[in-house]
């Protein structure tokens, strides 16, 4: 059974996501400037802030969706060709779509749908452990009842950290073993990752963390921090919260283009931090990979 090298795979994917800024930002910038001009168009123009109420403004928030979906399969597929050492095409740009986005956005789907599939079974069994546990508890004391109640949360409990395993294990490895294996990869996925669940939840906090801090940070920043009291005090008003949120977002459209160039900007380096994990942690449990070729400008780890 491999194990997946937590300490290297961090290190190259800092390494890779920083020391290759120039290469990422290549594969990158056209299918976020495509997402960005949507996102201004559609989202940040003066109809965008009739969302919610506005069924054409949802359906185009709908659109904006799937096109992103199918924008970072592009560059998913992007960064690992780049990491596995396969042909991707120019180093000023990547536009590619071909087999291999094909079936990480038919694979993306896959893992939704699967997901769905699990919550819904997730709820069922809640609620027969719920109905049995009423049953079995009708005539019960005080603290029968609560030992039931006690049983029954920690089952649900057992079942949805069960869920959040599966779907590791299932999507970790799909993008890159889709791409090196020209085949859907989310079995692929599953077998490569078996003994390694805790190694990707440490990569994952060491690697997407920051991410995540800094993302709360901007959009504290950007919506004000009077934001979370407002939606905690607003809980139960999804229309209130939906006209704040555009009353703080409108005070921004005369520098949205800026954002958008911060955004490219910035953009590689979160790609790569992403992205690149899962590729680095595939060529180390699949020895066979591909190395990059030498023509590839600077060294990859």
């Amino acid at each position: 059974m491999n194990r997946i090298p937590v300490g290297q795979t961090i290190a190259q994917a800092y390494r890779f996501a920083f020391g290759r800024y120039l290469t990422v930002l290549g594969i990158v910038w056209v299918p976020l400037l495509i997402s960005l001009s949507l996102l201004y168009f559609f989202r940040f123009s003066a109809h965008a802030h009739t969302v919610g109420i506005d069924p054409m403004a949802a359906r185009a928030s709908f659109l904006i969706q799937i096109v992103n979906i199918v924008l970072f399969a592009v560059v998913a597929v992007g960064i690992n060709k780049e990491i596995l050492g396969l042909p991707r095409g120019s180093r000023f740009f990547y536009v590619g779509f071909g087999g291999a986005e094909l079936r990480v956005i038919v694979g993306s789907f896959a893992l939704a749908l699967l997901f769905i599939v699990f919550v819904v079974a997730f709820i069922l069994a809640v609620l027969v452990l719920a109905f049995v546990a009423r049953i079995v508890a009708g005539q019960m004391p005080l603290d029968g009842r609560l030992a039931i109640a006690f049983v029954l949360i920690l089952a649900a409990v057992a079942i949805w950290l069960g869920l959040i395993y599966a779907m590791v294990r299932l999507s970790f490895l799909f993008v890159p073993a889709t791409v090196a294996e020209n085949r859907i990869g989310i079995l692929a996925s599953w077998e490569l990752t078996a003994g390694n669940f805790w190694r990707i939840f440490a990569i994952g906090i060491c690697v997407l963390l920051p991410f995540i801090v800094v993302t709360l940070c901007a959009m504290i920043a950007i919506l004000g921090p009077g934001y979370f009291a407002f939606v905690v005090q607003h809980a139960q008003d999804a229309q209130a919260i939906r006209d704040y949120v555009a009353q703080r977002m409108a005070a921004f459209d005369p520098y949205v283009p800026y954002m958008m160039i911060a955004s490219v900007a910035i953009n590689p380096v979160l790609y790569g931090l992403i992205v690149s994990p899962a590729s680095f942690a595939y060529r180390a449990l699949v020895p066979s990979t591909p190395l990059p070729t030498a023509e590839a400008p600077g060294p990859i780890v």
